[in-house]
């Protein structure tokens, strides 16, 4: 990650902590920011979408390899989103 934007996090939990409902408000952004990290640091989702992009260059949009390699994308990212 850039310093640019772990300063941009931090400066949203910043404001976050300022608002009236701040503690709440900030308590959802650090969940927001985690949950994205996350999915951007996850080997298996990004060589997912390395893999999708390519099939896109190549087939097109409406290829059964895409149509499943988007389920296995969508599979992942349900299992972030629900823990």
């Amino acid at each position: 990650m850039k310093k640019e934007n772990a300063l941009n996090i931090l400066e949203d939990i910043r404001k976050s902590l300022n608002d009236n409902e701040g503690k709440e408000k900030a308590l959802k952004t650090i969940e927001m920011y985690r949950k994205n990290i996350e999915i951007t640091t996850n080997e298996k989702i990004q060589k997912l979408i390395k893999k999708q992009n390519e099939y896109y260059k190549k087939e097109g949009n409406n290829r059964k390899k895409i149509m499943n390699l988007n389920k296995k994308i969508d599979k992942e990212l349900q299992k972030i989103f629900n823990s």
